[in-house]
This record gives C-alpha cells, structure tokens and sequence, in this order.
C-alpha cells in the first residue's frame, strides 16, 4: 500500500510538472508588430458623435521613422505610432485627448485583421468608435469613374468634368427646368424641361488613393473593401454629420426608364 502510494505521488507531480512547462511556453506567433508592416495598410473607422463622424489612418515612412496621418472632415493630423505587442496607438492630435488604439490578428493569408478598437476622447466620455476595419492599400476598390448608390436610394459619381476636374455629382435623379415664354401683354408661360442631373457638382482632392475630399468641405469619402456585415465594396461618406454607406452601381437614373430600371 505505502508502494502504491508512492507511485501515485509520482505521477501527480509528472503531471503538474508536464502542465506547468506547456503553461509557460512562449507563443512563437505573438512577436511584437514591427511599424514597417503597417505601412501597406489603411485604417477606416466610425465615430460614435457626429463631428468627423468617420477618419481615415494611413502609414508612411519619415526618415527613419514611421509615422501615421488622421485624416477626417475638415481635419488632418500626422504623429507617432506606439507600439505594443500586436497593435499600436495613436496620439491624433499630440496633446494627449484623441487617443486611438488598435491590436490586430493575422488570417490564413498572412494579413492583419483588426481584433480590437478603440478610441479615447478625454473632451467626452460619450465618445469612441462604433466601428473599425483594417485593409491593404492594394485591395482599396476604385472609385474615379464609378457610380454609387446610397441605402437611402441616393445617387452620384465620381467623375472628371470636360477641364478633367474631379468632380462629385451629388443626388442624380430626375427634375423639371422651366423655360418662360412672354405672352403680351402681361403673361409669361411656363415651359417645363425633364432632364437628368445632380443636385450640385463640386470639385474634390483625392487622399492617397484611400478616399477624397470635396474641396468646399461638404463631402468626405472612404473608399473599403469590407464594411461591418458587408463583404462588398463599400464608399463611407460623411456630409453634414450624416454618414452614407455607397455601392457600386451600373446604371444611374435616365428619363425614359422606370424607377425600378435605374
């Protein structure tokens, strides 16, 4: 019996000896995210508040070191990246009140996947980010030349105008001109004229290929592969404090079709 005994205090103490060893066995995957590998990437994100409701963060090289740029509504701020483990963070605006952290994990292919986000505001507590995803600057869909759509059934593109100006056509969709005919001695007649066209048309600055700004401040867009539940590409654009989730589309709104055609 005390044989017996023996034998089974020796096996509990392999036991926990074996458990303890696999325990304290470093990760080999988890290496500290080094700042070059940021540098194909881009970051879009969703505010909580209106007010830059969505920001883009992109990476390049400045001498020797790597630094990330904030792009937003009306704001543009460029800073160090603090590393820790498989993330960063990011002072926005050098003070110490917009702080954003991000840590990512790696998919099959090899490419980071954004794990956690979040944003500090030390000027409101009720804000932070609703939303955040991480992509490689070579998949950004292309968006001069395109036709979007909003949930909201509103339409326009992205084009050159005949100086090749870029230009937004913002809400394309049918409407009526009128022409007035004077008829003596006092009449002037109304000659309605259907037509095909957008709301306004302004110029816009692209932002490193990533996305574009209206030049008087009324737009701002984001062009991402993936959205939240969306896995097709998707234009965010913010105007107003308002932000539109655009696709693609292949037709826009015509005369002589119905609306169910356009």
């Amino acid at each position: 019996m005390k044989k017996l005994l023996t034998i089974m205090m020796c096996v509990s103490f392999i036991a926990l000896s074996c458990k303890k060893d696999k325990n304290n066995t470093p990760n080999q995957n988890q290496t500290e995210l080094k700042k070059e590998e940021l540098i194909p990437y881009y970051i879009a994100v969703e505010h909580k508040l209106s007010g830059n409701k969505i920001g883009l963060i992109y990476f390049a090289k400045v001498g020797d070191n790597v630094k990330a740029t904030f792009q937003g509504d009306g704001y543009t701020q460029t800073g160090d990246i603090t590393v820790k483990d498989q993330g960063f963070s990011f002072d926005a605006n050098s003070d110490g009140n917009y702080i954003y952290s991000f840590s990512f994990s790696k998919n099959a292919d090899g490419k980071f996947v954004m794990k956690s986000y979040q944003f500090t505001d030390k000027t409101s507590v009720s804000q932070g980010l609703n939303y955040a995803v991480i992509a490689r600057k070579e998949d950004v869909p292309a968006f001069e030349g395109v036709n979007f759509k909003t949930k909201e059934g509103i339409y326009f593109t992205l084009k050159k105008d005949a100086n090749n100006v870029p230009n937004i056509n913002w809400d394309i969709k049918k409407r009526v001109s009128y022409n007035y005919v004077f008829i003596p001695p006092t009449t002037y007649l109304p000659i309605p004229n259907d037509y095909v066209g957008p709301e306004y048309s302004k110029p816009y600055t692209k932002i490193n290929g990533l996305g574009w700004k209206e030049n008087g401040g009324l737009f701002f867009g984001i062009s991402v592969p993936e959205w939240k539940d969306s896995t097709t590409p998707l234009m965010l654009l913010e105007s107003g404090n308002t932000l539109y989730l655009a696709a693609i589309t292949k037709n826009l709104p015509c005369l002589l079709c119905d609306d169910d055609d356009e």
